[in-house]
């Protein structure tokens, strides 16, 4: 333990005026790791909390740990791997665990040079395209097909197509607020990017409670604390060309979207830090809390839609599911069906395109390189890390 107290003390950090403008963080003053780190020193920082980036590091990679256990528990069971009702549920609890340990390898090692940041953090944003994508797969194959409507096929023909496009363009707007050099417009874009994605990802839930609740939602408000009362048993309840469930899974929905609320104003308005700059460098900041309510809004949709694929195991045993149609989306402006697994695999062709059109960027066209605040020489023997950096 003292080995590597004395190891972590070798380190000296830089405040927020020693490195260039497009590593500083708002309200973030001290902490900083030097901007030309090697990949060495970059995975010896984590194991010091003396820095501003070691917290970020763990508060994504331990999550990151235990949805890989999950996971791996899920594979290991026989029942698991035979149903292929469970395929896309695990598709979604993989993509969790990417876009975890993407999080965690930007926040490692963006201090290696201007241009690995900009990669490091578009390769995230490239993983939250890919996360949005895995979870309408699994709303598409569960959340969509436990509701049986005419009207919701109609309206959800194009739903894996557009959140498709969506997930691309959302990855576009993050990777290029990278590239803006005013705080402001920078976290506006970002955080538009997050909004929309979410947003459309979770249009099956909107159209879930607005469907079975419909007539409630004009004779009263208690329509909006039912859900609360439900029970994780499965009940299913004929009425006229739908079926409506008591589902388990609403009470965890609740969880996801009032996490995603959380994350969504730690983002945006940088809480605490913004009325005590300087105070939460180390530990404390709302980034790192922000990591926490992002797992668990992704742990509760998780939890959520595992409830929902019981119940659409249930519905297969009765008889009243199509089995033939599972796992294919429709696309109809090529009028056919197209498996889950392609387009997944096609997300991930075109974010891959996505990451390398700003790689160059970042290399030839990066506005930073013209800022004269970026052009600031860090003495790194002085100001910077131990010199066996």
């Amino acid at each position: 333990m003292e080995s590597k107290l004395s190891c972590c003390k070798k380190y000296r950090y830089l405040n927020h005026k020693q490195v260039p403008s497009e590593f500083q963080e708002l309200f973030i003053y001290t902490g900083y790791r030097n901007p030309n780190s090697s990949f060495r020193s970059c995975f010896k920082s984590i194991f010091c909390l003396n820095n501003n980036e070691s917290i970020n590091f763990w508060t994504h990679f331990i999550p990151f740990l235990i949805c890989l256990g999950i996971l791996v528990k899920n594979l290991c069971t026989n029942e698991v791997i035979k149903d292929y009702l469970t395929y896309p549920l695990l598709v979604q609890l993989s993509t969790i665990c990417f876009y975890l340990l993407m999080s965690s390898l930007a926040h490692m090692l963006n201090c290696m040079s201007p241009i690995a940041r900009h990669v490091c953090f578009i390769l995230d944003y490239l993983s939250i395209s890919i996360y949005g994508m895995g979870c309408a797969i699994a709303y598409k194959s569960y959340t969509l097909s436990t509701i049986k409507s005419s009207q919701k096929d109609k309206l959800f023909d194009y739903y894996i197509l557009m959140v498709l496009i969506v997930s691309l363009i959302a990855n576009v707007m993050s990777s290029t607020s990278r590239f803006i050099i005013s705080p402001l417009q920078r976290s506006i874009l970002r955080t538009l990017s997050f909004v929309i994605q979410y947003v459309f990802v979770n249009l099956p839930l909107l159209y879930r409670y607005i469907y079975f609740y419909h007539q409630t939602i004009f004779k009263n408000f208690n329509f909006i604390f039912s859900f609360l009362s439900s029970s994780s048993d499965i009940e299913i309840v004929h009425h006229d060309n739908y079926f409506l469930f008591k589902k388990g899974s609403d009470f965890f929905y609740l969880i996801q979207f009032l996490a995603a609320l959380s994350s969504a104003f730690l983002y945006t308005t940088h809480v605490p830090e913004r009325f005590w700059p300087g105070k939460f460098d180390i530990i404390g900041q709302s980034h790192q809390i922000f990591h926490i309510t992002s797992f668990i809004c992704s742990l509760s949709q998780y939890t959520a839609l595992k409830y929902d694929m019981k119940q659409l195991i249930e519905m297969a045993h009765d008889q009243i599911f199509d089995r033939a149609s599972f796992g294919y989306s429709t696309v109809p402006i090529i009028d056919s069906k197209i498996s889950n697994s392609k387009i997944m695999a096609i997300c991930l062709f075109l974010n891959f395109l996505i990451l390398v059109y700003y790689y160059f960027k970042a290399i030839y066209f990066n506005p930073w390189n013209k800022s004269k605040i970026v052009n600031r020489k860090i003495d790194k023997g002085k100001n910077g890390h131990h010199k066996d950096d």
